[in-house]
């Protein structure tokens, strides 16, 4: 289980123990056990109830599935990817990601991020030959294409290989050292073969679905289930008020 998790749960519960059951020992002392029970619980609850609304409005508080991209296809050639309109692609009716909504520029990065780690699962399933390992190839710069087809919204990238690094020339130091030391020569690492360098031309295109999640689903959750609580609560209240009093009239006309 994951330990964040469990602290979470850890702190929750502390903070209820604590804050809910200090209420409670104070109201137990007036009101008896069962009617401090249901007050501070219905109080609780109602509070529970009011940040859920506001969290099923805004992802302010606990968020559920977050929007991700899902595989749909990788091919060396665009035309055989199963999708709408993916022989289109980099063309109309495929477009940009808009540069000036910052959520929009985030899908653009998740999707590039997809791409790459798609590339690497295509290379181990075989389904992709032009690159032997995924470090060989880098998403194209500006390649990220979208599409909204049905409701759906959709997602292409182009990979093509990544650049040769360049050996960095070592320049030599003018200053005199204090001391000369000795030290052995560092092998530099063999350059690849020509033969294993992917080709220059050689492309790859991964086609992803936008999967909207469900961010608010976990808020609202919470806010229909304290809302229930909350309202049997209340009847329950409303039953230890009634009970309380009848036995309060009671004594009274006994002592009458």
């Amino acid at each position: 289980m994951d330990t964040l998790l469990v602290e979470g749960i850890g702190a929750t519960v502390s903070a209820i123990l604590v804050f809910c059951g200090s209420v409670w020992l104070l109201l137990t002392m007036v009101l008896g056990a069962r009617l401090a029970y249901f007050v501070t619980a219905s109080v609780t609850l109602a509070f529970v109830v009011m940040m859920g609304v506001v969290w099923s409005i805004n992802p302010l508080g606990p968020v559920g599935a977050l929007p991700g991209w899902e595989e749909t296809g990788v091919s060396e050639d665009v035309a055989e990817l199963e999708g709408p309109n993916a022989s289109s692609y980099p063309d109309a009716p495929w477009e940009e990601f808009d540069e000036e909504d910052e959520d929009e520029q985030a899908l653009a990065s998740e999707l590039e991020s997809a791409g790459s780690d798609a590339l690497e699962g295509a290379i181990d399933s075989g389904e992709v030959d032009a690159f032997e390992e995924a470090t060989q190839a880098v998403v194209s710069e500006g390649s990220a294409r979208v599409l909204e087809a049905d409701g759906v919204r959709y997602g292409v990238v182009q990979l093509e290989p990544a650049p040769e690094a360049e050996a960095e020339e070592e320049e030599a130091e003018e200053d005199t050292p204090i001391q000369e030391l000795e030290v052995p020569p560092v092998p530099s690492p063999e350059a690849t073969p020509a033969s294993e360098l992917p080709d220059e031309d050689a492309r790859v295109y991964a086609l992803f679905e936008l999967d909207p999640g469900n961010p608010l689903g976990t808020a609202r959750t919470i806010t229909l289930g304290g809302f229930v609580l909350l309202v049997l609560h209340l009847l329950g209240l409303g039953h230890s008020e009634r009970r309380s009093k009848a036995l309060s009239d009671d004594v009274g006309n006994r002592t009458v």
